[in-house]
């Protein structure tokens, strides 16, 4: 896994909602904020994501392009099918929190987030 993304997903750690959102990307192949709105009900991140896409751009780049129309960048593809398979019962159990707490981020609590946090893999 290269670098710069194993120090995004370190820090992400914490911030299961975006881990759920990155999921989404990766197995629906999303590429515009559209498909991320019809995935929303399938992957459960809560509101508030469409100001992720422009941090994972800019500030994180692993996709390229525009908030509205978007792809992953080639070189972190790999890597990342392989983190969300490796993943897939934390990503599972996440989606089941966010789900009964409403799909609103502040509802999940921080002692929450942090366990479900320590369980992700690189």
């Amino acid at each position: 896994m290269p670098d710069p993304l194993r120090a995004m997903l370190e820090r992400w750690r914490p911030f299961p909602a975006k881990c759920l959102l990155l999921e989404a990307i990766v197995r629906e192949g999303a590429t515009s904020t559209a498909d991320l709105r019809s995935a929303q009900g399938k992957y459960k991140y809560p509101s508030g994501w469409q100001s992720q896409i422009p941090a994972l751009i800019d500030r994180e780049g692993i996709l390229e392009g525009t908030p509205e129309s978007f792809r992953l960048k080639p070189e972190y593809s790999n890597a990342l099918f392989g983190w969300v398979q490796r993943n897939a019962a934390v990503l599972d159990r996440a989606r089941e929190l966010y789900a009964s707490a409403g799909a609103e981020p502040g509802r999940l609590g921080d002692a929450a987030r942090r366990q479900l946090g320590q369980l992700f893999v690189n």
